[in-house]
């Protein structure tokens, strides 16, 4: 079982640039709250997970896709993100804590503004 540190380096520059962020477990689910409102349908799936413990910490890596869906008046619906995700985890009492998450991107494909889109 693994949660999230009390703050985390969040990283997501690969799709919206700027600079990887310190953030509270709250502040993220608001971004994503805000960011995923008018999607539909979301589909995330991982695989390949590799682990790799050094005591007290931990890396993680895996491949990951995303599909969302929004119904438009184009028939343009769907977006596709491909890359991988990188994690940084240290062994808490309460189990092992997410301190560093980085997705990066490898393409991103479909409706690129599917959030707007009319």
């Amino acid at each position: 079982m693994s949660d999230l540190a009390d703050t985390a380096r969040f990283d997501m520059t690969s799709l919206a640039g700027g600079k990887p962020q310190q953030m509270t477990p709250k502040d993220i689910v608001r971004a994503w709250e805000a960011g995923l409102k008018p999607i539909e349908h979301l589909h995330h799936q991982t695989g390949n997970l590799q682990i790799s413990v050094q005591g007290r910490s931990a890396t993680a890596f895996c491949y990951g896709i995303a599909l969302h869906h929004r119904k438009t008046k184009s028939g343009n619906d769907v977006r596709r993100f491909v890359g991988s995700y990188d994690f940084g985890l240290e062994r808490a009492p309460r189990g092992w804590l997410v301190r560093a998450f980085r997705f990066s991107a490898r393409f991103v494909d479909g409706n690129l503004s599917l959030e707007s889109a009319p």
